[in-house]
């Protein structure tokens, strides 16, 4: 099932972090662990990995049937294209060569939902200090 082997992570204060070399592509694996169906919305660098606009809770994300793992590899650019993920330094990242906002470059971000009426778990999401996995949440008035 996984092609190729997990990298090595290391936690510091409550935050898991890995270190990947430059140009290497990677993929992210989501496993639901759950006995309920779930929707997750991924998020790299501030960008939704499903559309490649700043990152929203409320996006459209990935469906996952309990006990089943999906691989995500990149940011869907089209329904048949995939722009890979690639470890990168901020200048050559895939938001800064979209124009985007380059101040989330390394943060992944998930929110997972639970089906209305099943979902029994609950737990605050903890944040990188002064990093936000979803930029689009909340719009400037116009």
């Amino acid at each position: 099932m996984f092609r190729s082997p997990f990298l090595p992570g290391v936690e510091r204060s409550g935050q898991y972090y890995v270190r990947g070399k430059r140009g290497d592509r990677y993929a992210i694996y989501l496993r639901n662990r759950s006995d309920d169906r779930i929707e997750a919305v991924l998020s790299v660098d501030g960008v939704d990995a499903m559309n490649g606009s700043p990152a929203s809770f409320a996006h459209r994300g990935y469906i996952i049937e309990p006990g089943e793992t999906l691989e995500v590899e990149g940011f869907r650019d089209s329904e048949d294209s995939v722009a890979a993920f690639r470890f990168a330094d901020v200048k050559h990242s895939y938001v800064a060569e979209k124009g985007g906002d380059v101040g989330n470059v390394g943060v992944v971000g998930i929110a997972v939902f639970g089906e209305r009426g099943n979902f029994r778990y609950a737990r605050p999401p903890r944040l990188r200090s002064g990093a936000n996995p979803f930029p689009g949440e909340f719009a400037t008035a116009p």
